[in-house]
């Protein structure tokens, strides 16, 4: 796994299947919206029912898998221009998680790959806050949160919904490792998954 990328191991190879009666081959480099909405989230914590139409190209053989898994077959090797926007990958610590609200951005990553496309690059006004949408890329859902820069230690860090939208909905624990970037062309942060420690 590449330490800069979203990468996952290789996709399975391109297989049709029925959306709506019509034959759709499963894209090796991004979902499409179809393919997104195959697996619909149900409740608040982001687990999810896997539709017919999955069943045989996940290998599932008719039987419910967790959103996660779904998503664990799905995801795409990521082009090389990803690498351009990704911060390397973070393993949450204990107070990602815990009672201080807030994820500690490592900060030379969110110099180089976050701040210049949020604030340019002197990143003014972000000791007072600056809404920023991020797009999870595991459940399809857009969410809003707050990225600051604490003036005692320079420190970036992620607040207002973190705890409710991603800790407790996407069931994060200490040492699970996820992955940002930027995506410029819808001027949001992405945020993804990459290994649950289970």
């Amino acid at each position: 796994m590449s330490s800069s990328s979203f990468s996952r191991s290789t996709p399975p190879p391109h297989k049709a299947v029925e959306i709506d009666d019509r034959p759709h081959y499963y894209s090796s480099i991004l979902p499409t919206e179809e393919e997104t909405l195959l697996v619909q989230p149900h409740d608040h914590k982001g687990k999810g029912k896997i539709l017919p139409q999955l069943h045989d190209f996940l290998g599932l053989e008719g039987k419910p898998a967790a959103t996660q898994r779904a998503y664990d077959k799905l995801k795409m090797s990521v082009p090389e221009s990803f690498d351009e926007t990704a911060s390397p990958p973070k393993v949450l610590t204990a107070s990602d998680v815990g009672g201080s609200s807030r994820f500690l951005l490592n900060k030379p990553s969110a110099e180089d790959h976050i701040l210049p496309y949020v604030m340019g690059n002197d990143g003014l006004g972000l000791e007072q806050g600056v809404e920023v949408v991020v797009w999870d890329v595991d459940t399809g859902s857009e969410h809003i949160l707050v990225l600051k820069r604490w003036k005692s230690t320079g420190s970036f860090v992620l607040t207002k919904n973190w705890m409710s939208d991603f800790v407790r909905r996407r069931e994060l624990k200490k040492n699970d490792e996820i992955g940002l970037r930027w995506a410029d062309e819808n001027s949001r942060l992405e945020f993804t998954v990459l290994r649950k420690n289970y």
